[in-house]
């Protein structure tokens, strides 16, 4: 997935889908429209994080426990715009 360009992008289109789907199921649960900017940003962020943490376990050649990476991931986002000291 990291090192093949085909496969990469090809987890671009299914990532562009899954957002319109998680903005759509957003939407439906605040009572917002799926394409307010409020609710993209989100679910970009979401999904950007959730990316990145599978790319870096896909380049370290898998051996991390994926599961936590995505909970890194997700606390990140929580913790705001600030890049906290690592622990």
């Amino acid at each position: 997935m990291a090192e093949v360009p085909a496969v990469r992008a090809r987890l671009t289109e299914t990532t562009a889908e899954t957002g319109r789907r998680l903005a759509r199921a957003l939407a439906d649960r605040t009572g917002r429209d799926p394409d307010d900017l409020e609710v993209r940003v989100f679910t970009a962020a979401v999904l950007g994080a959730l990316r990145e943490a599978v790319l870096h376990w896909a380049e370290r050649g898998r051996t991390d426990d994926l599961l936590a990476l995505l909970h890194r991931a997700v606390d990140t986002l929580k913790a705001g715009p600030a890049l906290p000291a690592r622990p």
